[in-house]
Order: C-alpha cells, then structure tokens, then sequence
C-alpha cells in the first residue's frame, strides 16, 4: 500500500496508530501491509502532513529530500477498521475524520533498514514475486 512521506515516518517514529482512507480493506482483510512511500508528494503536502504530525505527536518529521520515496520501506498489521463514528476511541490520529471515513487500525510497525525500490500503485496491490523476496528478506533482518 503506498503512502505518501511524512505518514510512513509518522508510524515508525511518532505512534501514528491509524491510517485513515475512504475505503476498507478487501473483505475485512486484517494482518500485514507492506509499507510503499509514494514517488510523489508536493511541498504543500508535506508540509501540512509535517505540522499536523508535530501537532499530535509533538515530533516534526525530518525534510522531505531525506526520507525515502518510491520505495518500500517496512510493514505494519491492520487489525481492526473503524468507521469515522467510532474514532474517538483511537485518539488524536483520527485527524477529525478529515483524512477518510474509515480508520484502519494498525499495529507492529517496523521500518526496514535500508528501502526498497519499487513502482506504487493506488489502493491494497500485490509486489511483484521478486519484491515480496526482497521485502520476506528485510523483515526478517529488522
């Protein structure tokens, strides 16, 4: 699943418990996501993403020229969805709902240590058989 930078830093360094969006997951699908930082990200975007994640978490993320882009670069676990109307519960990482309706709930983030490239896609996809070796082969060394 791609992303755009700074949220993928966001689950690996400030907590960032909740991805919003405006569709769940196929068929109720919890367990593990690869993580894909998108290629593309305006400043405007970043820069919104940036104060709102030094808003909730109280950390700023670090320039955009040094986090990885185009890239897988770890995984979490989804392991519940909410919608909007539930998402009290989880905090401030609701962002008001603006961000989606449903509130993916993930858990055990890991950031692999070195990314690794690759195209993105919109939505759940499936790597390629040779990036799942590559991403099986970096979580193990996590």
């Amino acid at each position: 699943m791609s992303f755009k930078q700074p949220w993928p830093w966001a689950m690996f360094h400030a907590g960032k418990n909740l991805e919003n969006r405006n569709w769940t997951p196929w068929d109720g699908y919890r367990g593990p996501v690869w993580i894909h930082a998108s290629k593309f990200v305006s400043n405007g975007e970043y820069a919104r993403a940036a104060d709102l994640i030094e808003r909730v978490a109280g950390v700023r993320p670090p320039p955009l020229v040094d986090l990885p882009r185009s890239a897988f670069v770890g995984r979490f676990d989804v392991v519940d969805v909410l919608d909007n109307q539930s998402w009290n519960c989880v905090g401030d990482w609701s962002l008001g709902g603006e961000f989606g309706r449903w509130g993916w709930m993930v858990a055990d983030a890991i950031e692999f240590k070195a990314p690794i490239p690759a195209d993105g896609a919109h939505g759940l996809w499936a790597p390629t058989p040779e990036e799942i070796l590559a991403l099986l082969q970096a979580a193990r060394h996590v």
